[in-house]
């Protein structure tokens, strides 16, 4: 592994640690979550015959699954839904 093992874990462990302030502040909370999402893919492809990795990818995919979810929900908080922009161009059409 090119710099070594622990400077990939220094780099993953700053990386994780700036996503759950993004995610906590709000700063770019929807791609902060999708970026920890991703971190955490699976290694399937690179050894798809070794049963240990299947194993984690199981594990992994529920680690990946609650970081995409709470972006998907960040997303969708942020957007005004249909109901509320109607409700605002009728009350702008009546003033």
């Amino acid at each position: 592994m090119p710099l070594g093992g622990a400077f990939r874990a220094v780099l993953t462990g700053i990386a994780f640690v700036l996503a759950g302030l993004g995610i906590v502040s709000g700063v770019l909370e929807v791609l902060a979550a999708r970026l920890l999402g991703l971190a955490l893919t699976p290694m399937v492809f690179a050894s798809p015959r070794d049963h240990t990795t299947w194993r984690e990818n199981a594990c992994n995919l529920t680690a990946v699954g609650v970081p995409w979810i709470v972006a998907d929900w960040l997303a969708t908080r942020r957007q005004p839904t249909q109901n509320q922009q109607t409700a605002k161009l009728a009350n702008s059409s009546l003033a």
